[in-house]
């Protein structure tokens, strides 16, 4: 994609069903402009051109782009022409966030800037205009070379896909007892020395880390990671109740996928679950697959915590997107079924083969959740889990054009990740979706 991507001063978006994340759908617009949303409104369109929108504008030089790197926009660079999309009844909804994502399209995130790169713009296709490249344990010399080289690409990333939003390091610092599909030998105590020098490598770039409450000098860890600004979450856990308590008190406001690889709920010991369905204030991932949690399952968390504290993750690997087959994931032989489920050769869950735009339908299809509830789930809530939501997460003047076209299908017509086009078939195809006007 990278320079073929289009970066259009100004964009309105025409549609009879716009989600701006918060509510009900509504008929109207959204204009986008220099990267930013800056306008959604209510109206009954029809093939109006929305009050606002320049009835001709001058398709002036892009010289001014050749020198800037690939899918990004030089600050000299003059204004594009006006381009109005009429997309009919087709949904009109915030870029999806995804905060928990090993990799896709055979892109993996410890895999380096090239990796990453893939990763971002597989992903906008998909719909997912932000998402937190997600670091499972590894050897430390692998996870610190993976560090370094994800900050990087974090803190220069002009690709036009979907953003980086930081690094979520998944360990090392976990149960053995729950290592998931990590090997138990990359499993290890906690220790704030090595903590520290990742912390100094990645400058800046790490946003969130998962780690197991119980471990000794873990409550240590969290208050450090909430003074260097890093989320701390709760995860590949064995903690009891109390020790799952006294980590939400410590400061750990998000749960990793939720039911998986953590000390299941009984009712005269709750444990790391019990005390994750109960807290206030925090966020729970859940990986709605259809295969690492049932549907009841789902339904009861939606129904005890409300929709509003539930964030959608994909756990993709990095053969998402690809044919049933072996590959490798963390340093492991895993198998992709024909069913779609990843496991290691002992039948243990590996990630998970689905986009995040696969979890919101089946919250939506299988669970029963209203759309926009579900939306939410995959918008408002991942914006608000990493503080990002002044910027991030539904549709409002101010932030960032980040914004999907989508179908009753669930197919993804269009996608917009701050304001760059990754996808348009209005213009690639014939008939309606061949009504954008260059005015």
């Amino acid at each position: 994609m990278g320079g073929d991507l289009l970066f259009r001063d100004d964009i309105t978006l025409i549609s009879q069903r716009i989600y701006t994340g918060d509510g009900e759908p509504f008929e109207g617009f959204v204009r986008i402009s220099a990267g930013k949303i800056v306008a959604v409104e209510k109206s009954h369109l029809g093939a109006r051109v929305p009050d606002g929108v320049p009835e001709a504008a001058e398709s002036a030089s892009r010289s001014a782009l050749s020198d800037a790197p690939p899918g990004c926009t030089s600050p000299d660079a003059p204004p594009g022409p006006v381009t109005i999309l009429d997309v009919g009844d087709n949904m009109v909804i915030p870029g999806l966030i995804d905060l928990h994502v090993h990799g896709s399209g055979g892109n993996s995130a410890l895999g380096g800037a090239g990796a990453l790169e893939g990763m971002a713009r597989v992903l906008a296709l998909h719909g997912v205009t932000a998402f937190q490249p997600t670091l499972g344990a590894a050897p430390l010399d692998e996870m610190e070379a993976a560090i370094t080289a994800a900050s990087e690409y974090v803190s220069f990333q002009c690709t036009g896909g979907s953003e980086a939003l930081g690094l979520h390091l998944e360990g090392p610092f976990l149960s053995s007892l729950f290592p998931g599909a990590m090997a138990k030998e990359h499993v290890i105590v906690t220790d704030v020395s090595l903590l520290s020098r990742w912390v100094e490598l990645a400058g800046g770039s790490i946003s969130r880390m998962t780690l197991a409450p119980e471990l000794p000098g873990a409550l240590q860890m969290i208050r450090y990671l909430l003074e260097l600004g890093i989320s701390a979450s709760m995860g590949h856990t064995a903690a009891t109740y109390e020790e799952a308590a006294q980590g939400f008190r410590a400061g750990i406001n998000i749960v990793t996928h939720t039911f998986n690889a953590m000390r299941g709920f009984h009712h005269r010991e709750p444990g790391a679950l019990g005390a994750a369905l109960v807290q206030k204030g925090v966020f729970r991932e859940l990986i709605a697959d259809g295969i690492h949690v049932h549907p009841a399952a789902m339904s009861m968390l939606v129904t005890s915590c409300g929709v509003d504290s539930v964030v959608l993750v994909s756990d993709a690997m990095p053969a998402t997107g690809l044919p049933p087959g072996q590959y490798e994931f963390l340093g492991r032989r895993v198998t992709l079924g024909t069913d779609g489920k990843v496991t290691l050769e002992d039948g243990t869950l590996a990630g998970s083969s689905v986009f995040l735009l696969d979890c919101l339908r089946n919250m939506v299809e299988i669970v029963g959740v209203p759309f926009a509830g579900a939306l939410r789930m995959a918008t408002v809530n991942p914006a608000k889990a990493l503080g990002l939501f002044d910027r991030k997460g539904s549709l409002a003047p101010g932030k960032d054009a980040d914004v999907v076209v989508l179908s009753d299908d669930y197919e993804v017509l269009g996608c917009w990740a701050k304001g760059k086009e990754v996808k348009n078939v209005f213009r690639e195809r014939g008939g309606r979706r061949d009504e954008s006007r260059i005015l």
